[in-house]
């Protein structure tokens, strides 16, 4: 007792100094303690089938010890007068009890922290007043053990309940869960007789929570919470409709989670009708139905910070990958290139699949064909077919020539001996037309189809590049930090952002590198600022905003530690001939390890038709380059999809930049690109290239270059229309530019490239440029 006397003291002294304590921290310890007495009070009017109401002692024996005497005081009130005819005295006694008991123990332990212990002294205080207090013999012990009974698991689930809360710091297990949502569920109790205009608030807010834990709980949350609410309204006994309409309405809001608010919200509503219906309309039936139409309107109308709120209890636990998780982290980041191939590969299969149904040609077949069309029935068959058949075939090769080039009548196209001999030279030509024009097809479909298995081929060796590439990248991480991810699950959590699994590696040289697997959609918002600080905090080190990168299912979120390089970027586009679309495109971005990749594409021509091969070209490679890929598998996969995009010529070039900002090394690769220059030490150099663009020919490598670079040096990317003009005058301006952001002199290039241009032919102006800075 004078343990918890000091304890009241110091809190009733940290809350006078008002110099220590800020207004808005004194108005949440008393909010909180508000609210747990409030939860007292409607816990102890939580009735047991009109017979027993043995929660209020359960939440005053499993509460923490912190807010002991305030749930003491809101089950003390509702035991005053309590919802039955029996008085309420006896569960005062009870209070008393355990409160006495609790105080008692409170510096073992071993004792205090044990959910047996509180389910143990929560049976006996509920029990042996129980026995004291009954009126007949008769039933009566059954009763009582019963009663204490019902109170002692109470007190079970309330005080694992608490530990989940205050431990479970990266999401609930299934147990966890299970012991939250009874708990919830006994103060809920209490609201069932709680009525305005004859619908119950227990019931509505129940179903409530569990459309809020269906949805970020899934099929598992949603279940449990449904279970745990038609136990609850079991026990309540008045209502035997309400159980199984909890249940089947929990479960259908858990499998319709996936579809959305509105499609969650239907489908709880269409359990809650057919339960109606079942039950033949009955009144209980009807008004659960009345309920569940308002508990979904509410939940349409909460805000998304609110509904995330209250969804981070429900949340199933994080997996945090661990130092024997290697495995397990690899996998995590396949699933991400996987789905980048899959659309490619399905198409690509599908194409071959139809294509290969056609039978390989064969020429000697042909030649019987005509042989049987046009010559049957002919007296010289067998003298043209075995004794000239040489020069008969000479005369059906030239009429093949004539298919070839559109030229009609082909009989005139044999030799003069062949039309001497032959009694049906016509014949033999409509023949040659008909079998040969059928031949030529099936050549043309065998070589679609020898292209196509060409570049399955090149996607498959891409991918078997790229996992290569990922194992050697996870070879070189030394050790994952298991509480570090941890933390930074937890500290995720309390910004709204549900995370299914963390890691946290190192590499060789002790950078850190955070990936995270979110959810996608749904009521999630990902601000890269907000993560960003989040991710520093946890850590103790400063980090790069992350990258962030969403598939159909998930969200890949990935950050690496703060460099010791920055660069600022610009970009600047000129279309020719003041066109609404651009041939060129571009994209910048960093990949969360401390790389800055630059990407710059130039379709082939101007107009629409480029602007659609360079977007593909950029916006493929980028995506693969974010999902793990490496530079050489990514223009493979790339190369493959622009040869079979379509029937005409599709070509684009590739330019790469990958800047590490941790070292200032610079790997520069090109596909048939435009010069880059860069500018190191005060002075301007040109890397060329002599490859290929993407989309001619399978094959197609990369031209490579490596540099280093440091403070103020420059890095600029541009494509064919500026360089029309020669690239002296570029490096001039690049040796010039002392001052000035990274966009003015991408603005400045550009615009002096479109006012150089004097050989009367347009193309589109594109023009990056970063520039190398420490922070």
């Amino acid at each position: 007792m004078k343990e918890q006397a000091n304890i009241l003291k110091q809190k009733i002294e940290k809350i006078s100094k008002s110099t220590h304590l800020t207004l808005k921290e004194i108005i949440e310890i008393i909010l909180s303690h508000a609210l747990f007495a409030v939860c007292g009070f409607f816990s102890a009017r939580a009735g047991v089938a009109n017979k027993f109401l043995p929660f209020g002692i359960s939440i005053l024996t499993g509460c923490p010890y912190n807010s002991m005497i305030s749930v003491a005081f809101g089950v003390f009130a509702g035991s005053l007068f309590p919802v039955f005819s029996e008085n309420g005295f006896r569960y005062i006694a009870s209070l008393f009890c355990i409160l006495a008991i609790r105080l008692l123990t409170v510096k073992i332990k071993a004792v205090k922290d044990s959910a047996v212990f509180s389910f143990f002294i929560a049976f006996l205080a509920v029990f042996f007043t129980g026995v004291a207090s009954l009126r007949t013999v008769k039933g009566g012990v059954l009763f009582a053990f019963c009663e204490a009974l019902f109170s002692a698991a109470g007190a079970y689930f309330v005080k694992k309940a608490g530990e989940s809360i205050t431990n479970g710091t990266t999401g609930l297990s299934g147990e966890q869960l299970c012991s939250v949502v009874f708990a919830v569920n006994i103060v809920l109790l209490g609201l069932y007789d709680v009525n305005i205009f004859a619908l119950s608030i227990g019931k509505i807010i129940s179903a409530l929570l569990i459309l809020i834990a269906a949805r970020y709980g899934n099929v598992s949350a949603g279940a449990v919470l449904g279970i745990a609410c038609a136990v609850c309204a079991a026990v309540w006994g008045k209502e035997p409709s309400i159980p199984v309409m909890f249940c089947f309405s929990g479960l259908m809001a858990g499998v319709f989670a996936d579809t959305g608010k509105i499609g969650e919200g239907l489908a709880f509503l269409a359990s809650a009708l057919i339960g109606a219906a079942t039950y033949g309309f009955s009144t209980q039936s009807v008004g659960f139905l009345i309920e569940s139409i308002i508990a979904v309107v509410i939940y349409l109308l909460m805000p998304k910070t609110a509904c995330v709120g209250f969804g981070k209890l429900f949340a199933g636990r994080v997996t945090v990958i661990k130092p024997d998780g290697l495995k397990k982290g690899l996998t995590m980041r396949l699933k991400f290139a996987a789905n980048a191939l899959l659309d490619v590969s399905n198409t690509a299969h599908a194409v071959a699949g139809e294509l290969s149904k056609i039978n390989s040609p064969d020429f000697k077949t042909i030649v019987h064909k005509i042989e049987c069309e046009a010559c049957k029935g002919c007296s010289l068959q067998m003298y043209c077919w075995e004794t000239k058949y040489d020069q008969t075939l000479a005369a059906v090769i030239d009429m093949t020539k004539g298919v070839k080039q559109n030229q009609t009548p082909l009989s005139s196209l044999a030799d003069t001996e062949f039309k001497g001999r032959c009694l049906r030279p016509e014949n033999v030509g409509n023949a040659v037309y008909k079998y040969y024009s059928e031949y030529a097809s099936a050549v043309s479909a065998e070589k679609r189809i020898e292209e196509i298995r060409g570049v399955v081929s090149d996607q498959f060796s891409g991918l078997s590049n790229m996992l290569s590439e990922l194992a050697e990248e996870f070879d070189t991480d030394e050790r994952f930090d298991a509480v570090t991810a941890s933390r930074v699950a937890s500290a995720l959590k309390n910004i709204n952002i549900i995370v299914k699994e963390c890691g946290v590696r190192l590499d060789k040289n002790d950078r850190m590198t955070v990936e995270i697997r979110v959810k996608s959609g749904g009521d999630t918002v990902l601000n890269r600022a907000a993560i960003m600080h989040t991710i520093s905090a946890c850590c103790d080190r400063d980090f790069d905003p992350p990258c962030i990168t969403a598939s159909s299912e998930d969200t890949f979120i990935s950050a690496a530690e703060h460099a010791t390089f920055t660069a600022e970027v610009g970009a600047a586009q000129i279309c020719s001939n003041n066109s609404a679309v651009c041939g060129d495109a571009y994209d910048y971005f960093f990949d969360g390890k401390g790389n800055l990749i630059m990407l710059l594409s130039d379709g082939m021509g101007t107009g629409g038709r480029a602007a659609v091969d360079s977007a593909m070209a950029s916006k493929v490679m980028s995506r693969l380059i974010k999902s793990g890929f490496g530079f050489d598998s990514a223009l493979k996969i790339l190369n493959s999809s622009m040869l079979f995009k379509s029937t005409d010529e599709s070509t684009a070039t590739i330019d790469i930049v990958c800047l590490d900002l941790f070292t200032g090394k610079t790997h520069l690769l090109k596909a048939g690109a435009a010069p880059t220059l860069v500018r190191r030490g005060g002075k301007a150099s040109k890397a060329q290239s002599s490859s290929l663009p993407v989309g001619i020919l399978r094959g197609i490598n990369f031209d490579k270059a490596v540099i280093t670079l440091k403070k103020d040096d420059i890095i600029l990317m541009l494509s064919d229309g500026a360089v029309a003009n020669g690239t002296e005058w570029i490096s001039a301006e690049l040796e010039s530019w002392t001052v000035g952001s990274a966009q003015a002199l991408a603005q400045r290039i550009s615009e002096s490239a479109h006012r150089r241009r004097s050989d009367n032919h347009q193309d589109d102006i594109t023009v990056l440029a970063a520039i190398i800075q420490k922070p």
